[in-house]
């Protein structure tokens, strides 16, 4: 949904007329982000004489929108002062230090999406911890998931590394994209909501002064098998730590 609104935006910033046509789901999104419902248009008031786009994921970054055009896009839309999601990170400031965004479920529960998608997500936070414990040592780790029984038995180990949170397990998505937001360290997934939560993070942190130091956010190279240059993330802000493989490679 983001990105398509993030399109509508960078579009009519550019002075082009459109709007994103309101699916099942829009309303519990604009009941979030107010002023989202710029953006939206209902199916019962688009005219016959209107352009329809089938469009793309229109997700890449640099070529569906620009750095400038997100950053405006979360100014205006998502962390501005009617958004819920500014209600919700504000206190959550300065209780993270790293927070790893763990994906699972129909990843990895449908096998349609599990032969798109997966991964060894254990091999992959490895090998993101080696790279963020060399920038400076871990203070504590928050972990964000769909599946967090999965992450208690699978990333137990995580405790050895340094004191371990997470989430309640009946938090709403909107309770952990604001803890992602909150968090200057990210482990991102190879998801669009975990690249959300970084883009936000990204924007948050952006001045590098307290409450938001500077943020660091290392995500996977891989997004989906189906993706052209051998499945490579066309979403990743260019200001990420790229990581660019793991032990038994993506398809491991």
């Amino acid at each position: 949904m983001l990105y398509y609104w993030l399109h509508a935006f960078a579009q009519r910033s550019r002075g082009i007329d459109c709007l994103s046509l309101e699916v099942a789901h829009s309303a519990e999104w604009i009941d979030y982000f107010p002023t989202m419902a710029s953006l939206n248009v209902k199916r019962s008031e688009v005219r016959l004489a209107d352009r329809r786009v089938v469009p793309g994921p229109l997700q890449t970054f640099g070529m569906d929108f620009t750095s400038a055009e997100l950053d405006a896009f979360i100014e205006l839309h998502l962390l501005d002062s009617r958004s819920m999601l500014t209600q919700m990170t504000s206190p959550l400031q300065g209780l993270y230090d790293l927070t790893i965004n763990v994906r699972r479920g129909d990843y990895y529960s449908v096998p349609k999406w599990r032969g798109e998608y997966s991964f060894d997500v254990v091999e992959y936070v490895r090998s993101a911890l080696e790279q963020v414990s060399a920038q400076r040592p871990i203070d504590r780790i928050h972990v964000v998931s769909d599946d967090p029984e999965w992450c208690r038995i699978k990333l137990g180990w995580l405790g050895d590394v340094a004191p371990v949170s997470s989430p309640p397990d009946n938090g709403t998505p909107l309770d952990h994209l604001a803890a992602l937001t909150a968090s200057p360290r990210l482990i991102l997934a190879n998801s669009t909501f975990s690249y959300w939560g970084g883009y936000l993070s990204e924007w948050l942190h952006r001045g590098g002064e307290q409450p938001h130091p500077k943020s660091e956010i290392w995500a996977p190279a891989f997004h989906n098998r189906f993706f052209p240059d051998g499945g490579r993330a066309t979403q990743l802000h260019p200001n990420w730590h790229v990581i660019e493989n793991i032990p038994g490679g993506w398809d491991g």
